[in-house]
């Protein structure tokens, strides 16, 4: 069974997994732009140890983590090995960037969800990743 998204035949499993892997960026992005607007003039509100410089740097990584995920999602459908490669290593930072706002969540619910959220999608994506007929890859 074949989907067609962004333009290719690709296995369903594929697609899926291309969707889940785009939807973990889109949420990545959507946690950024929560972290920035919670601070927005008011910067002395950041907890983080080491102060607004590894907040900010954190989030700059993260930034282009979502961007690397978001722009190879569309290239995994196309069987692309190189981009399963990338997406597989940017899922593994990604999962480690979602732990990691868990931690830093200090009881805002908002912040637990999309963590938890972001976790099961990078999980369920990286599983998938292992699991898909290799044979989609190799053209």
């Amino acid at each position: 069974m074949s989907g067609t998204i962004f333009g290719s035949r690709a296995p369903t499993s594929v697609v899926v997994i291309s969707l889940f892997v785009w939807i973990t960026g889109v949420m990545g992005m959507i946690r950024i732009g929560q972290a920035l607007l919670s601070l927005a003039g008011n910067p002395e509100a950041i907890t983080t140890p080491g102060g607004p410089s590894v907040f900010f740097l954190s989030l700059s990584i993260a930034f282009v983590v979502n961007l690397i995920i978001i722009s190879l999602s569309s290239a995994l459908t196309r069987g692309s090995n190189g981009a399963r490669i990338l997406i597989s290593i940017s899922l593994a930072i990604h999962l480690i960037l979602s732990i990691l706002t868990i931690l830093s969540a200090n009881g805002d619910g908002i912040t637990l969800a999309a963590g938890w959220i972001a976790v099961f999608l990078n999980v369920a994506g990286l599983g998938a990743l292992l699991v898909t007929n290799r044979d989609f890859f190799r053209k």
